[in-house]
């Protein structure tokens, strides 16, 4: 019995999918995202250079198909009882996704393309959004146990996305020691005490 042709479709959709992160992947490993062409992921993965735009707007959303396929996984940290240990363990994970693999490397690269282009800016903006869900997921946890108390959590998340992103773009992923560091300040703040006087 043969199979549906929706269903040949489907597989066939899915086998070109899987050839482009493919093949993007490979070329990411010989140079940087700006020097990959459209046309250059289309020959590598054997595919129709209109199967590309038929998914993606542009190599961008290529790219970030492939990094959240390949990331996913990693960064779904699983519950270690310590909201703590856990924030932890993400920024460690992240960090050396972007440091000791082709695809995080380029990560940064896609930082400073989408400063150059609406369309390209609005992907990653789309992008950092869904990202959030693993802080998020982590943070919920923990009001769960209570270690935190339920409240809205989005500056944390920006606070904390931006203290990675410092490091990432001014290649200072080797200083995993300033992890714990932050951790304990974000989640224990910096000891301001309001309408305290100064000590003279």
């Amino acid at each position: 019995m043969t199979s549906p042709p929706a269903q040949n479709q489907g597989r066939r959709s899915q086998e070109s999918r899987h050839a482009l992160l493919n093949a993007l992947e490979e070329l990411l490993v010989e140079k940087p995202l700006s020097s990959i062409s459209i046309e250059g992921i289309a020959e590598r993965a054997g595919v129709g250079k209109q199967t590309i735009y038929r998914w993606y707007r542009d190599k961008s959303e290529l790219f970030i198909d492939l990094y959240e396929t390949r990331s996913t996984d990693q960064l779904m940290i699983c519950d270690m009882g310590s909201v703590e240990k856990e924030l932890r363990a993400l920024a460690v994970e992240t960090w050396r996704l972007w440091r000791d693999t082709a695809c995080g490397r380029a990560f940064g690269q896609l930082i400073g393309r989408s400063q150059f282009s609406p369309q390209e800016l609005g992907s990653f903006r789309d992008f950092t959004t869904r990202r959030r869900v693993f802080t998020r997921q982590i943070l919920n946890r923990a009001i769960a146990r209570c270690e935190i108390e339920d409240g809205d959590y989005d500056v944390f998340i920006d606070m904390w996305m931006g203290f990675n992103w410092y490091h990432l773009l001014t290649n200072g992923l080797e200083n995993e020691a300033a992890i714990p560091i932050m951790v304990s300040t974000v989640l224990h703040g910096i000891g301001f005490k309001p309408g305290e006087k100064q000590k003279e």
